[in-house]
């Protein structure tokens, strides 16, 4: 079990997986000429220049104007989208977009048959509470990925399910949340994986993260009119 949670760890890494396409793509939307092309693709060899080249909001507006299938990797996509739609709401932390794209990648592909999963709280506690060792630290994790997740793509769907059934509310599952990454943040495999800001930053923020999400979801239109996921793919 521990193995299959470790594999679902999630660690920003956008970023660090440009595609030479995200390259050529972020060159012929910024640069101003061939020499200038030239030059910037020297640019984003360099990690801080690469960082301050992706909050030109050029190259957001080119990915949410295109009219064409997007030669882009997702990787590039949701960071940038994800990036823009945080600092709109005064979060500038790239390491935590990083992180919150690199989620959305992570969980969307499990959404295409259109049904949102919801965790049921309460079982899941109790098996956070009966593990031990390195299993109870990604157990956390885990939890309060998938609560960061539904809150932020799906609200309208928390929300149905809580006039419709009587459900949980988004407050239920934020205070969750944050509860969690604090005390995932805590724990010593979070400096070994190098998450220990992006989850104090989650544990202090997780309301204002999950709002950035939700503005970000009424952009691309993640979901229909109950909330869930409709069919068919996000990106060309």
């Amino acid at each position: 079990m521990l193995k299959q949670i470790v594999m679902r760890l999630v660690l920003p890494r956008c970023r660090q997986r440009l595609t030479h396409e995200d390259e050529s793509f972020l060159s012929d939307t910024l640069a101003v000429s061939t020499g200038a092309r030239e030059a910037l693709v020297m640019l984003l060899k360099d990690s801080q220049m690469r960082d301050v080249l992706l909050d030109e909001k050029a190259v957001l507006h080119a990915l949410l104007e295109s009219t064409r299938p997007l030669p882009v990797s997702p990787d590039l996509y949701f960071y940038v989208l994800v990036r823009h739609s945080l600092r709109s709401g005064g979060i500038d932390d790239r390491d935590l977009a990083d992180y919150l794209a690199s989620l959305l990648i992570a969980y969307l592909p499990e959404r295409g048959s259109g049904r949102t999963h919801v965790p049921y709280i309460g079982d899941r506690m109790s098996d956070i509470s009966a593990a031990t060792g390195p299993d109870r630290f990604f157990m956390v994790v885990e939890l309060a990925d998938q609560l960061l997740f539904l809150t932020g793509v799906f609200p309208a769907h928390v929300e149905h399910r809580r006039q419709r059934r009587g459900a949980p509310s988004l407050d239920f599952y934020e205070h969750v949340g944050l509860a969690q990454y604090r005390t995932a943040s805590s724990h010593a495999l979070a400096r070994e994986f190098c998450l220990e800001p992006i989850f104090n930053a989650l544990g202090e923020a997780f309301h204002e993260v999950r709002v950035g999400l939700n503005r970000l979801g009424e952009t691309l239109a993640f979901t229909g009119d109950d909330g869930q996921m409709p069919s068919g793919p996000l990106l060309n």
